[in-house]
């Protein structure tokens, strides 16, 4: 079987060569490959597969048909900090869930059955399989061009011989940087060029609308719980990675190492860690509490379901049409990623898989039984071939899930649930630009929208939260008025901001939108704010330019504060050093305490002394 299979794979390789290379180290060096994603197809312990990731310019993907293997090598691999940069997963032994042409080197083990020409079909050009003791190259199509100057060649010519381009209808990869710096600058990206297989790119990496000396999200957030203004630390977990906003329900404290791919529960009283479980991808917001179970989604495509008591996994439902893994942003997800927080709405799960109505088959939506996992309804919003320019635009970027009335709504687009399915309103007013002019024709009246999505990790970034009129980088609201941060003069296009310039300031509008009741000035940049009881919480880093370390601001080297302010006239009752920088938007109020999670990785509770 061995023999047979390598000789399938060298059918369709233009060029094999004897190899012979005994173990990672040496594989990685007889391959040639100096990067990418590596494929190793029969996994046996978190170390092999590791050393696979020779420097940092590898990512590393483990396949395995034994789902024990994968458990166990996924655990390893986690407690070695070394999850997502080198991840695993089951297959079905045959089929590689990867999208075309995206991986640089395949490793099949002893007893590989994948077929050739599906390892052919995952291959780059010039990716490389190395099969026992051979070592086989993909060749390049002669149908595909490089670019390698600034206009295609030395002549300027500007057009490309390329025949394989065309319209979009799949992602294959993404990379950084979501933003441009700002519309009256140099463009964020300079120039572009590839060649032999590589990108290379010349980028501005300030953050995006800031002016001048330098630097570079929000959900609404309000409890009834009453928490004093004067507080201590009573207790710090360390858990590590980028955590989520915590979620306090049972007595317990869930909370989502994002990177990790781990969703953690503790005793909300102590700290002390009662279990986690790692999924097969990252987890990009807070899990939700249902009844004594954990819900939440993955990049892997899949939706989950585990016991709060222990971490008991539930059931698991994959929401992708199929499991087909790209590279987003330096890691394995699938085309199809499910947020981490699932929406609950009258008795069902309603969760949506996907990036884009325009590729891959746009975005498929499910109602599911928060008990046992079945589908209720489901849909799918497809526009793929749609003729462009079209005002309003149809179709849907993925985003958090929020509930308003009857109806559902990702960013701007309203989803009603009917006995069959879901169906996508679409709106038949014409987008007239500017966040005091969002699309009209639908009602949108108490609905939180984010246009650039409720997870945009870009602090400064100008488009923010928008609800009734009132725009904000942070907000939180309660039946009388909304509470949001500013940051900008305006909104207009030409509107920066001003780090160190005094800047932000936190303000209190009627809940529509029409009166301000009050504005007051914040010493930090608030990037997580709660509302509890008559009182605001808004912990971040201060906002200050030191010549001598101007990014030390912006970078949280010269501390953080959390803020407690009066509701009812935005007065300041007190403020208190804080360890680390918090985490974007990763405070919560509970049981008169505070919980807020770290970018150091530690989750806090503080309380009254």
């Amino acid at each position: 079987m061995m023999g047979k299979r390598v000789s399938c794979v060298l059918l369709f390789l233009a060029l094999s060569v004897s190899a012979r290379a005994e173990g990672p180290a040496e594989i990685i060096k007889a391959s040639g490959v100096r990067g990418g994603l590596v494929v190793v197809i029969g996994v046996d312990d978190a170390d092999t597969l590791a050393a696979y990731r020779a420097n940092n310019s590898y990512l590393v993907h483990g396949l395995d048909t034994n789902s024990a293997t994968v458990a166990a090598v996924r655990k390893q691999l986690v407690e070695k900090g070394l999850y997502a940069k080198v991840s695993v997963d089951v297959f079905d032994g045959k089929t590689l869930p990867y999208v075309y042409q995206l991986v640089n080197l395949v490793v099949p083990g002893a007893g590989c059955q994948v077929p050739g020409e599906e390892i052919q079909r995952v291959l780059a050009p010039r990716g490389v399989a190395m099969t026992g003791d051979r070592k086989s190259v993909k060749p390049v199509p002669p149908d595909i061009d490089d670019w390698g100057h600034f206009l295609y060649d030395a002549a300027a010519k500007n057009a490309s011989r390329d025949t394989v381009a065309y319209f979009p209808e799949h992602l294959q990869w993404e990379a950084g940087p979501l933003h441009d710096r700002h519309h009256d600058t140099v463009q964020g990206i300079e120039a572009i060029v590839s060649c032999n297989g590589r990108l290379f790119y010349i980028v501005d990496d300030a953050p995006p609308s800031v002016r001048g000396t330098l630097p570079d999200r929000w959900r609404l957030a309000s409890t009834k719980t009453t928490v004093p203004a004067i507080l201590r630390e009573a207790w710090k977990t360390a858990l590590g990675g980028v955590l989520t906003q915590p979620v306090v329900a049972d007595g317990k404290v869930f909370v989502a190492s994002t990177g990790n791919c781990t969703v953690h529960a503790l005793e909300a009283d102590t700290g002390g860690k009662l279990w986690s479980f790692t999924a097969g991808g990252r987890i990009d917001s807070s899990p939700t509490y249902h009844d004594g179970t954990v819900l939440f989604g993955s990049v892997d495509g899949w939706v989950y379901c585990l016991t709060a008591a222990d971490g008991t996994l539930v059931w698991m439902f994959r929401a992708a049409p199929v499991d087909r893994r790209m590279v987003s942003f330096g890691r394995i997800e699938c085309l199809w990623p499910v947020h981490g927080s699932v929406l609950l709405k009258d008795g069902r799960a309603i969760v949506a898989a996907g990036r884009t109505s325009w590729l891959d088959g746009g975005i498929h939506l499910y109602a599911l039984d928060p008990v046992t996992g079945r589908v209720l309804a489901a849909g799918n919003d497809n526009v793929m071939g749609t003729k462009l320019p079209t005002n309003p635009s149809p179709g849907m970027l993925s985003d958090l899930l929020v509930s308003h009335g009857e109806h559902i709504y990702m960013r701007t687009s309203q989803i009603q649930l009917t006995p069959r399915g879901f169906h996508v309103v679409r709106d038949s007013t014409p987008q007239k630009g500017g966040p005091e002019t969002p699309v009209t024709s639908m009602d949108y009246k108490n609905v939180l929208m984010a246009s650039d999505g409720m997870l945009e990790p870009t602090w400064n970034h100008r488009e923010g939260f928008l609800m009734n009129g009132v725009q904000g980088q942070a907000m939180v609201g309660d039946s009388d008025n909304i509470y949001h941060v500013q940051i900008f003069a305006h909104f207009r296009h030409s509107a920066p901001f001003e780090p160190g310039q005094g800047s932000v300031s936190l303000a209190a509008k009627t809940v529509d939108g029409t009166a301000q009741k009050w504005s007051t000035p914040m010493p930090i940049r608030v990037t997580s704010l709660v509302a509890a009881g008559d009182m605001l919480f808004a912990a971040g880093p201060v906002d200050v330019v030191d010549r001598k370390d101007p990014w030390g601001g912006y970078e949280g080297r010269k501390g953080a504060k959390l803020v407690a302010c009066s509701k009812a006239d935005g007065k300041q009752l007190a403020m208190m050093d804080l360890p680390a920088v918090p985490a974007y938007d990763g405070m919560s109020a509970a049981g008169g305490s505070l919980y807020v999670a770290f970018t150091d990785g530690s989750l806090r509770r503080f309380a009254g002394k």
